[in-house]
């Protein structure tokens, strides 16, 4: 928290913490719990097109010089275009306006559910839910654009999941690079992407088949390599799954970003499922996630810094 003041003097911190454990198996509630719908639709809104604006993801950004800042969404069902909208704490208003920019990218369409590898105990697990081709999170770097992932079907394979993911130049809104990646024979889904000033990028995502238990994944981009492609023959395997997901399976998530002292280190979470964790209140089994962190970086001498993009701002 910071003082209302003109040094905007920081005060402090909070921090809640709810055990999970405690949460998923709460006395009151079903075990395996129910899914309730939910629909992230923002109010007023809008795609170019008119429609609701949905699951709006604001972009964390490393250029704090001139207040501007950007919100981008995808169509939820699939589409060949993003949204994206400025904000300017100068103006203090959205442009342009309510009804965002569109941008024009590669068809995208909701993913396939993802099997998991059946065991002994659990001879027909559960599909994986890897939700709809909303976009996960976004970061904005001034020397590489804006930045932001999603899941979709694979271009190739429309049975099959993949992470696709963006940089894109919010100034014109033009696409700087685009590409979707996943495996041949393998589900991928629950991406998310952190992007440092040199413009190398890292994705955590998590992969799964009915041969394989969902494990967390990550892969790179050097900022010298070729637009639009990463480095999906050296994927890393972060942790392997330990045993099937039973309780409904939800859609997982990912979450990953820079180190505020060291550019080069990535610090990432991932969801696994580790097996039997406790029992519901009528005894049956509860396997349920559990959270895999670590820090990944790039070895050798970093790229240069690209030129950044170049913004200008009329005289208020």
């Amino acid at each position: 928290m910071r003082a209302f003041d003109t040094n905007s003097t920081f005060q402090y911190s909070k921090l809640w913490m709810i055990p999970k454990a405690s949460l998923y198996n709460s006395p009151t509630g079903s075990c395996p719990p129910k899914q309730n719908l939910s629909y992230h639709f923002w109010f007023g809104l809008q795609n170019a097109d008119g429609t609701p604006a949905y699951q709006v993801i604001p972009a964390k950004t490393y250029d704090y010089s001139d207040g501007v800042t950007y919100l981008v969404s995808a169509h939820w069902n699939g589409g060949s275009e993003l949204t994206l909208w400025t904000v300017d704490d100068a103006k203090l208003n959205l442009s342009p306006a309510l009804k965002g920019m569109a941008v024009a990218t590669q068809p995208y369409s909701r993913p396939p559910a993802a099997p998991q590898k059946p065991t002994a105990t659990n001879p027909a697990p559960p599909l994986i839910n890897t939700w709809n081709a909303r976009l996960v999170n976004a970061v904005y770097q001034p020397n590489s654009g804006l930045w932001t992932v999603q899941t979709t079907a694979c271009p190739w394979d429309n049975n099959l999941s993949c992470v696709k993911w963006y940089a894109l130049n919010p100034l014109t809104g033009a696409v700087l690079q685009e590409q979707a990646f996943g495996f041949t024979n393998s589900y991928v889904y629950a991406p998310a992407v952190a992007v440092s000033q040199n413009g190398n990028a890292v994705f955590v995502f998590n992969s799964s088949d009915a041969n394989h238990f969902v494990g967390v994944y990550a892969v790179g981009r050097d900022g010298r390599d070729p637009p639009s492609t990463v480095q999906i023959s050296q994927n890393i395997q972060l942790k392997a799954g330990v045993d099937v997901y039973t309780r409904g399976a939800p859609g997982v998530r990912s979450s990953t970003d820079i180190d505020p002292l060291d550019d080069n280190r990535f610090w990432f979470l991932g969801a696994y499922p580790m097996g039997k964790f406790m029992s519901c209140r009528d005894g049956s089994a509860n396997y349920d996630w559990a959270t895999w962190a670590g820090i990944l970086s790039f070895t050798g001498p970093l790229p240069p810094l690209p030129p950044p993009l170049l913004r200008t701002r009329a005289p208020q």
